[in-house]
């Protein structure tokens, strides 16, 4: 038990310490010409339809994606804009 709590106390301290690795431009570049895999977007104020027109052009050719939002309206507008276009 008491080797279980030093552990436990050890992996606190270093998640504690982990540093967030952020993508360099030049990362940026790359995933931007071949095509993102995926999207999740989740959001409590920016309108999904204005979201989904700049980031899917990023996505790559029939790459899945997921919108979530507080409110049904701007989903269904959304959904009704990428039906329509």
């Amino acid at each position: 038990e008491t080797e279980r709590s030093t552990v436990e106390e050890s992996e606190k301290k270093d998640r504690k310490f982990m540093k967030i690795k952020y993508a360099d431009d030049e990362h940026m570049d790359e995933f931007a010409r071949e095509g993102f895999t995926s999207l999740i977007v989740a959001s409590l104020s920016v309108e999904p339809k204005a979201t989904l027109e700049q980031l899917l052009p990023l996505c790559a050719p029939s790459a899945p994606f997921a919108v979530w939002f507080n409110a049904a309206q701007p989903l269904a507008e959304a959904l009704h804009h990428l039906r329509n276009e």
